[in-house]
């Protein structure tokens, strides 16, 4: 027999005791005459599989069908659940296999497997082998948040993780201290500058780079909530950290630093503040289900003074996208220029010359149409590539030679029994025209005994090397509507002396900074510098003091010894002996 209540119990068994428990021992003390047979009934010895409760954890939780019954059909079958990988034999299934008894319906809409936490060689953890990692050791190390966000984006949750105390300190310094970085620049700006931004105007956005972060914060927005909604969790994390630390830091903040730094509040700085704020806000709300604790504490500063925020960012709405600032042209464009100062960085180290390191010109080869699409954001480009011009070419033989190998593993099944004759007539074709054909179209069309046979790219490894006084960086591939063009930065390589004295203007610059930094200056602290060196290095110098002075906040630098902080230097073999005294 089956009982299936304390109703039916006690109509067999008679009025229960007070405080009744189904359960091992207090249901031993329950017997009852067997109503057909009439023999002493008790409790069955042996149990049903115990996994039975969790596959009645559906309907049980709700003590359904003797009450919620309107709840437990508003909420079966749920939407998600969410387990380890061996739960697939386990809850997975009797969460299925009870519903469909019971029911004829399944029990779940979603389910999200979860791969084991592996060690840091990929072996299974476990006390024996001594390589299990205490969870509590990291949060007193590195941080609840610093764990949580490792794997959130180290890979898909279904995959095996590799786990260390070393790859969670990885991770926070990667992104959160990032993340952290942004924030008080922000903070401590604002302090000095007392920007609100809960009082007055919005400020009226006209900076294509605000207008750009804008549209990527929205567009963000988008792909979050895009991801999350298909429990691509990784995917919505990475889409995050790729944000906070590619295009929040180390673009936008990279690009924008000096526009905070202006002593007046004239429009753009108070752009560049909102912007920065609108950001950093947005951000929270999008990371707050990941990383709780590190967006609380930024939340509960951002949102002092606003009497409309909420107590808690756990308690704000999920950011919706601001539909009418996104402007995908103009991400498109802002990608490739990132992309193009990629690769200028890589034409100047191919070259051992450093960013800090001013140089005459950049060159942009491409297309027409890409190029206008460049052009409006030429400042960004030049600034990055720390350059003084950028020009522009359609014509990549003024600039580029190329050699063309041809791609055996591709032409032999191409042109079988033909292939060695096409290989031959490709040898006497001009490198500059097949390359530049593939390039631009995509292929190119040679003529072998009265036929024609057309190759593409797949089909030959093509060599791009720049002309005498030119180094060139890894070219780079535009998309635009559904069209490739592939785009090519090159850096002139000539220093003159007016370039040379610049840059080390720059290096003594680099230097003064790390004294600051020795010092634990505080970054508007004002100072004296005392430069001891050769008088024409000294006079050198001279050439850009004001640079110098502006960049460190000296108010005066002089040539000779000094009082304060000394500290030797060798600069391109000269030494030179800098002293700091704080005002």
């Amino acid at each position: 027999m089956c009982v299936g209540s304390y109703e039916e119990l006690e109509r067999y068994a008679g009025k229960l005791p007070e405080g009744f428990d189904p359960h091992k021992p207090m249901v031993d003390a329950i017997s009852f005459p067997c109503p057909e047979c009439g023999n002493m009934m008790k409790r069955e010895p042996y149990v049903i599989d115990c996994w039975y409760d969790s596959g009645a954890a559906p309907f049980a939780q709700y003590h359904y069908p003797f009450e919620n019954v309107e709840l437990f059909k508003e909420t079966f079958p749920v939407t998600f659940i969410t387990e380890a990988v061996d739960q697939c034999r386990g809850w997975f299934y009797t969460l299925h296999a009870v519903a469909t008894a019971v029911f004829g319906s399944h029990a779940y809409e979603n389910v999200l497997s979860l791969g084991h936490v592996l060690d840091e060689q990929g072996r299974k953890m476990s006390k024996s082998r001594g390589n299990v990692v205490d969870p509590n050791v990291i949060f007193r190390n590195v941080g609840a948040d610093a764990m949580r966000w490792y794997f959130f984006v180290s890979s898909p949750p279904w995959i095996p993780k590799r786990f260390s105390e070393r790859m969670v300190v990885e991770t926070r310094n990667h992104f959160l201290n990032t993340l952290w970085n942004v924030y008080f620049f922000y903070v401590a700006n604002a302090n000095i500058d007392e920007f609100n931004p809960h009082v007055g105007e919005r400020p009226k956005v006209t900076s294509e780079l605000d207008r750009w972060l804008l549209s990527r914060l929205s567009t963000l927005i988008v792909t979050v909530r895009r991801e999350m909604e298909s429990y691509m969790i990784h995917r919505a994390a990475r889409a995050l950290d790729e944000f906070v630390v590619d295009e929040l830091s180390n673009w936008y903040l990279r690009r924008s630093r000096r526009r905070f730094w202006r002593n007046e509040m004239d429009e753009d700085k108070r752009s560049a503040y909102y912007t920065l704020y609108r950001a950093l806000e947005t951000v929270t709300r999008l990371l707050a289900p990941f990383i709780p604790f590190t967006t609380e504490a930024i939340y509960k500063n951002l949102s002092r003074g606003d009497e409309r925020a909420a107590e808690s960012v756990h308690l704000t709405d999920f950011p919706e996208p601001v539909k009418e600032e996104i402007d995908l042209d103009l991400e498109r464009n802002m990608e490739l220029v990132i992309r193009l100062a990629a690769s200028g960085r890589s034409a100047r180290a191919s070259r051992g010359i450093k960013l800090r390191h001013p140089l005459r010109e950049a060159v942009v080869v491409a297309q027409e149409e890409t190029l206008r699409n460049i052009a409006p954001l030429e400042e960004y480009l030049r600034d990055e590539l720390n350059v003084k011009e950028v020009n522009y070419s359609t014509n990549p033989r003024e600039y580029l030679t190329y050699s063309v190998k041809p791609n055996f593993k591709s032409l032999g099944p191409k042109f079988k029994g033909k292939a060695k004759k096409v290989v031959e007539q490709l040898s006497k074709e001009k490198p500059d025209d097949v390359a530049v054909s593939l390039e631009e179209r995509g292929e190119y069309s040679l003529r072998v005994d009265g036929e024609t046979f057309t190759i593409t790219r797949e089909d030959v490894e093509v060599d791009v090397k720049a002309k005498e006084g030119y180094a060139v960086g890894d070219p780079v591939t535009y998309v635009k509507d559904g069209k490739k063009t592939t785009v090519y930065l090159l850096v002139n390589t000539e220093v003159t002396e007016e370039l040379r004295r610049e840059a080390l203007a720059r290096e003594v610059v680099r230097r003064i900074q790390a004294m600051r930094k020795d010092m634990n200056l505080d970054f508007m602290q004002k100072i004296e510098v005392a430069v001891e060196c050769d008088p024409a290095v000294f006079r050198d110098l001279e050439e850009n003091m004001e640079y110098i002075k502006g960049e460190t906040l000296a108010e005066t630098i002089t040539h000779g010894e000094g009082e304060g902080y000394r500290k030797e230097w060798v600069i391109d073999d000269e030494k030179i002996t800098i002293t700091i005294k704080a005002k």
